[in-house]
């Protein structure tokens, strides 16, 4: 399958989408993407619908509303990321740093904090 962006062919694990509709594209092609699908322009995004966050220990949905996405590079992050399922089937991850370095899975509600570790 090819990126209608970049023209280049999509790995099965890099197929990403934000949107109900069926155009796949590569995660940082569309990474700027929020409004619409560059293809069809569906606004009905995935992400909304999905997202219900269910974590006892931690509002996460307060937190998305004043959190600071973390801009540099978080490879370090991702292989340091305890739940293994969440990369292997590519799910939506966002780091953050305002007190310390955070991690959230937008699918599981996992949070993970970056800064005590062993």
């Amino acid at each position: 399958m090819e990126c209608p962006l970049c023209f280049t062919e999509i790995e099965e694990v890099d197929r990403h989408n934000k949107w109900t509709c069926t155009h796949r594209y590569h995660k940082d092609c569309i990474k700027y993407w929020d409004k619409s699908c560059p293809v069809c322009r569906c606004e009905d995004r995935k992400d909304i619908k999905l997202y219900k966050y269910t974590n006892q220990y931690f509002d996460i949905e307060y937190f998305l509303s004043w959190a600071k996405k973390i801009t540099y590079n978080v490879s370090n992050y991702k292989q340091r990321w305890i739940s293994k399922k969440c990369i292997q089937e590519n799910h939506n991850i966002e780091y953050y740093n305002d007190y310390k370095p955070l991690g959230v899975c937008h699918q599981c509600s996992i949070v993970q904090s970056f800064y005590y570790e062993r």
